[in-house]
């Protein structure tokens, strides 16, 4: 059975979308929808990252379309954990144009996109952004590439296939796209 906060947020996004993790914390979807894809995936990163790095937790979601504009939905990991179930209702499948995660605080292997990061994108069909300690903003789309175990391994990662670095993402003036690591604070 849903919780009552659970039922709400589906209610909410309009969107059959449930998180899992062996204690799942933080679920929400953006009461704000943007013009574009990258424009939602940088509004979950910005808010998102800091909190991540900060936890040592990793946030994930989808960014999903509605009536041409876009959105987030965001769900937190327990701390230091790294698993994810997702769950799409079938119906609701076609909304959904991208996933996006961040990978906590700063570890060398954080800056890369995992063995899972890359199956799910293979399984799925569905672009996956990350923002990680660094700032940058990087995507791994189904057509990217892997890391060999070798490689992965000169890159202080686990000696196994299956690792990537990703592509940077770039605005549409071809700049580097950058997400905040620090939370801003508000003067009163």
């Amino acid at each position: 059975m849903k919780s009552f906060y659970e039922v709400v947020l589906l209610l909410f996004c309009g969107l059959n979308i449930s998180f899992a993790s062996a204690s799942s914390a933080t679920k929400h979807c953006s009461s704000l929808l943007f013009a574009t894809e990258l424009e939602a995936v940088k509004a979950a990163s910005d808010i998102y990252n800091p909190l991540s790095i900060r936890e040592d937790r990793e946030y994930m979601g989808t960014i999903f379309e509605s009536a041409g504009k876009f959105g987030y939905t965001v769900s937190a990991s327990a701390r230091r954990e790294d698993r994810w179930s997702l769950s799409i209702a079938a119906m609701d499948w076609d909304r959904i144009r991208a996933f996006w995660h961040t990978h906590g605080n700063a570890s060398p292997q954080h800056r890369y996109f995992s063995d899972s990061d890359t199956r799910s994108v293979q399984k799925f069909g569905k672009p996956l952004y990350l923002a990680d300690y660094t700032g940058y903003l990087k995507v791994y789309r189904s057509a990217g590439k892997t890391l060999s175990p070798y490689a992965a391994a000169k890159l202080s990662l686990p000696m196994k296939n299956g690792f990537a670095v990703g592509e940077f993402v770039r605005d549409k003036f071809n700049r580097l796209v950058t997400t905040n690591v620090r939370s801003k604070t508000v003067r009163s």
